[in-house]
Protein backbone atom coordinates (compact mmCIF):
# COMPACT_ATOMS: atom_id res chain seq x y z
CA UNK A 1 0.00 0.00 0.00
CA UNK A 2 2.75 2.53 1.06
CA UNK A 3 4.75 1.41 -2.43
CA UNK A 4 1.12 2.51 -4.45
CA UNK A 5 0.63 5.26 -2.47
CA UNK A 6 4.66 6.48 -3.02
CA UNK A 7 4.28 6.03 -6.82
CA UNK A 8 0.84 8.11 -7.17
CA UNK A 9 2.28 10.72 -5.08
CA UNK A 10 5.67 10.44 -7.87
CA UNK A 11 3.67 10.74 -11.23
CA UNK A 12 0.88 13.42 -9.91
CA UNK A 13 4.48 15.10 -9.33
CA UNK A 14 5.85 14.55 -12.73
CA UNK A 15 2.44 14.82 -14.58
CA UNK A 16 2.54 18.33 -12.65
CA UNK A 17 6.44 18.95 -13.66
CA UNK A 18 6.59 17.20 -17.30
CA UNK A 19 2.92 16.89 -18.51
CA UNK A 20 0.81 14.11 -19.40
CA UNK A 21 2.39 12.68 -22.15
CA UNK A 22 4.84 10.01 -20.64
CA UNK A 23 6.59 8.78 -23.36
CA UNK A 24 7.33 12.80 -24.14
CA UNK A 25 9.31 12.67 -20.25
CA UNK A 26 13.09 12.75 -21.07
CA UNK A 27 15.78 12.56 -18.08
CA UNK A 28 18.16 14.95 -19.71
CA UNK A 29 15.34 17.88 -19.83
CA UNK A 30 15.29 17.27 -15.66
CA UNK A 31 18.98 16.60 -15.54
CA UNK A 32 21.03 19.92 -16.25
CA UNK A 33 24.10 20.64 -14.46
CA UNK A 34 24.85 24.22 -14.36
CA UNK A 35 28.24 25.65 -14.45
CA UNK A 36 27.44 29.12 -12.70
CA UNK A 37 29.93 32.02 -13.36
CA UNK A 38 31.08 33.53 -10.63
CA UNK A 39 29.89 36.68 -9.70
CA UNK A 40 28.31 37.36 -13.37
CA UNK A 41 26.32 34.16 -12.81
CA UNK A 42 24.20 35.16 -10.39
CA UNK A 43 22.87 38.39 -11.90
CA UNK A 44 19.31 37.79 -13.37
CA UNK A 45 18.86 38.15 -17.41
CA UNK A 46 22.82 38.11 -18.36
CA UNK A 47 23.47 34.86 -16.07
CA UNK A 48 22.07 33.00 -19.48
CA UNK A 49 25.38 34.71 -21.45
CA UNK A 50 27.55 33.35 -18.33
CA UNK A 51 26.29 29.93 -17.07
CA UNK A 52 26.89 27.28 -19.20
CA UNK A 53 24.15 24.35 -18.79
CA UNK A 54 24.11 21.12 -20.47
CA UNK A 55 21.71 18.14 -20.48
CA UNK A 56 23.47 14.91 -18.50
CA UNK A 57 23.00 11.56 -18.73
CA UNK A 58 24.15 10.37 -15.20
CA UNK A 59 22.70 9.57 -12.15
CA UNK A 60 24.24 9.10 -8.70
CA UNK A 61 25.04 5.70 -9.77
CA UNK A 62 26.59 5.80 -12.65
CA UNK A 63 30.33 6.23 -14.00
CA UNK A 64 28.74 9.93 -15.21
CA UNK A 65 27.65 10.60 -11.66
CA UNK A 66 25.46 13.74 -11.46
CA UNK A 67 24.19 13.87 -8.04
CA UNK A 68 20.84 15.86 -7.20
CA UNK A 69 19.32 17.49 -4.11
CA UNK A 70 15.77 15.75 -4.83
CA UNK A 71 14.77 19.11 -3.64
CA UNK A 72 13.06 22.50 -4.35
CA UNK A 73 11.34 23.74 -8.01
CA UNK A 74 14.29 21.16 -9.57
CA UNK A 75 14.98 18.02 -7.70
CA UNK A 76 16.57 16.53 -10.35
CA UNK A 77 18.79 19.45 -11.45
CA UNK A 78 22.57 18.11 -11.69
CA UNK A 79 24.38 19.90 -8.45
CA UNK A 80 27.49 17.31 -8.06
CA UNK A 81 29.45 15.91 -10.84
CA UNK A 82 33.10 16.02 -11.82
CA UNK A 83 34.50 19.44 -13.28
CA UNK A 84 37.12 17.14 -14.68
CA UNK A 85 37.46 13.80 -15.98
CA UNK A 86 40.90 12.35 -17.00
CA UNK A 87 42.52 8.79 -17.61
CA UNK A 88 46.33 8.53 -17.94
CA UNK A 89 48.18 5.70 -19.38
CA UNK A 90 51.12 5.73 -17.53
CA UNK A 91 52.90 3.08 -20.29
CA UNK A 92 51.83 5.14 -23.11
CA UNK A 93 51.29 8.93 -21.91
CA UNK A 94 50.39 10.14 -25.02
CA UNK A 95 47.35 8.12 -25.31
CA UNK A 96 45.81 10.10 -21.78
CA UNK A 97 42.69 11.57 -22.21
CA UNK A 98 40.70 13.84 -20.85
CA UNK A 99 37.59 16.82 -20.70
CA UNK A 100 36.66 19.77 -18.34
CA UNK A 101 33.31 20.20 -17.40
CA UNK A 102 33.33 23.76 -19.13
CA UNK A 103 35.76 24.62 -21.88
CA UNK A 104 39.56 25.76 -21.86
CA UNK A 105 38.96 29.42 -21.32
CA UNK A 106 37.35 31.02 -17.85
CA UNK A 107 36.51 33.80 -20.32
CA UNK A 108 33.22 33.81 -21.52
CA UNK A 109 33.71 35.51 -24.01
CA UNK A 110 36.18 33.82 -25.83
CA UNK A 111 35.10 30.72 -28.31
CA UNK A 112 36.76 27.98 -25.72
CA UNK A 113 34.50 29.32 -22.77
CA UNK A 114 32.23 26.18 -23.05
CA UNK A 115 33.70 24.09 -25.87
CA UNK A 116 33.70 20.81 -23.73
CA UNK A 117 30.50 21.03 -21.85
CA UNK A 118 28.50 19.43 -24.57
CA UNK A 119 31.57 16.74 -24.89
CA UNK A 120 31.72 16.47 -21.42
CA UNK A 121 27.74 15.85 -20.94
CA UNK A 122 27.83 12.85 -23.26
CA UNK A 123 30.51 10.78 -21.55
CA UNK A 124 33.49 12.03 -24.25
CA UNK A 125 36.84 12.69 -23.79
CA UNK A 126 39.85 14.44 -25.92
CA UNK A 127 43.69 13.48 -26.37
CA UNK A 128 46.06 15.16 -24.08
CA UNK A 129 49.07 14.74 -25.19
CA UNK A 130 52.91 15.19 -23.61
CA UNK A 131 54.84 15.94 -26.24
CA UNK A 132 56.68 19.28 -25.51
CA UNK A 133 57.08 19.93 -29.27
CA UNK A 134 53.58 18.97 -29.98
CA UNK A 135 52.11 21.54 -27.62
CA UNK A 136 54.23 24.36 -28.71
CA UNK A 137 53.11 23.24 -31.91
CA UNK A 138 49.46 24.12 -30.93
CA UNK A 139 49.73 26.97 -29.17
CA UNK A 140 48.51 30.42 -30.08
CA UNK A 141 51.18 32.23 -27.33
CA UNK A 142 52.51 31.74 -24.38
CA UNK A 143 51.76 32.98 -21.00
CA UNK A 144 55.30 33.84 -18.39
CA UNK A 145 54.41 34.23 -15.30
CA UNK A 146 57.31 35.81 -13.43
CA UNK A 147 57.45 37.03 -9.76
CA UNK A 148 57.95 41.24 -8.83
CA UNK A 149 61.37 42.12 -8.47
Amino acid sequence: DMASLALDDALTSLTRRYGRNIEGWRWGAAHVAVQRHTPLGLVPVISRIFNIEVETSGGSFTVLRGGVSGQGPEPFRNIHAAGMRMVVDFADPDSSVMISSTGQSGHPFSRWYDNFASAWARGETIPMTMDDSEIAAGAIGTLTLRPED
